[in-house]
């Protein structure tokens, strides 16, 4: 069964997709394309450019970034991004570049919008100057469009908990204690039983 499920069901990695070729990106500096496993609801990740800097400013929450290069695979097409372009008014990077902890500290010249190089999902806590930002305006790509004041801008970007997260592992917690009681009470009962029969 498990030759004729490998034979027939297995879907076979592309070339891009398999180790030897994202150790290749990976070594040449390249970036990875997505999937569509891991984008947020509504949104379509296809949309997101290679090459992106960590934080581009617009004036529109929705500037396109990245454009189709005219050579570009019509089965595979893979938008890039060159700061040519001029989609982005500045690109900033962040200061302090943690998986799930990240810093971003510039002087913005107008009010507009940091498009973070971060998919907009919930356990993302967003905080500039100090304020939670909790309404966010959704993009297509499904990146995160922060709004931002003209000055000083210092933005906090941390990975959280979110609620559905704690009350699964609370939830996992009261069962686990309840199948330990019943374990132990089963075990009760077989022992007196026992015992009453001898």
């Amino acid at each position: 069964m498990t030759v004729y499920a490998d034979r027939e069901y297995f879907q076979r990695c592309d070339a891009q997709d398999a180790v030897p070729g994202m150790l290749d990106s990976y070594r040449s500096g390249h970036d990875f394309q997505g999937t569509d496993e891991y984008e947020p609801i509504g949104s379509d990740n296809s949309l997101i450019a290679t090459g992106l800097p960590a934080a581009c400013l617009a004036s529109d929450p929705n500037t396109a970034l990245g454009v189709l290069p005219s050579d570009a695979d019509p089965d595979n097409p893979i938008r890039v991004w060159n700061i040519a372009q001029n989609s982005c008014e500045a690109t900033m990077n962040w200061q302090f570049d943690q998986p799930e902890h990240k810093r971003l500290q510039a002087t913005i010249s107008h009010p507009g919008y940091l498009i973070l190089r971060l998919l907009s999902f919930p356990a993302w806590h967003l905080k500039v100057n100090g304020s939670q930002i909790s309404e966010l305006p959704s993009r297509d790509d499904g990146l995160i469009a922060v709004p931002v004041p003209r000055g000083p801008v210092d933005v906090a970007v941390d990975w959280t908990t979110t609620s559905d997260v704690i009350a699964g592992r609370w939830l996992s917690g009261i069962f686990a204690l309840l199948l330990a009681g019943l374990f132990l009470m089963e075990r009760r009962l077989r022992n007196s039983s026992i015992s009453q029969l001898s």
